[in-house]
């Protein structure tokens, strides 16, 4: 065998192993993200929501005094709990991408981007109106 084609296989062997370390990565990515609980609360804590890794709510409470408000007030409350719930989530994102995949920065930097992407802009500015 020439040393082009052991160079090549040589290549192709470590090109492997990348992929499959970015597999195993990728993957503890994902369990550690759907086991972490992403969680608003709306700002006088008369709603939580509770949202999985996908952003779909998977849970509300109501304190005992939220049934005494409106329908319109209620509503507005579970999106405010909703939009920080998706804060959580992005920031959880944020935090296991920066250390959960080492061996492919890029492919960090695009979980954190692809996360970033499919928050609603007025999430954003629910977050600037917290700091």
């Amino acid at each position: 065998m020439d040393d082009g084609m052991l160079a090549a296989r040589q290549r192709l062997e470590q090109l492997r192993q990348e992929a499959h370390r970015a597999a195993q990565e990728s993957q503890a990515f994902a369990q550690n993200l759907e086991a972490r609980e992403h969680v608003g609360w709306s700002s006088r804590r008369e709603v939580r929501v509770r949202v999985g890794s996908d952003g779909l709510i998977r849970d509300v409470e109501f304190t005992p005094s939220a049934p005494s408000l409106s329908p319109a007030t209620l509503s507005r409350l579970t999106m405010e709990a909703h939009d920080r719930a998706l804060l959580a989530l992005r920031d959880a994102v944020d935090e296991l991408a920066a250390h959960a995949l080492p061996s492919s920065p890029e492919l960090s930097t695009l979980m954190s981007a692809s996360y970033h992407q499919s928050i609603p802009s007025r999430v954003e500015v629910l977050r600037d109106d917290l700091r």
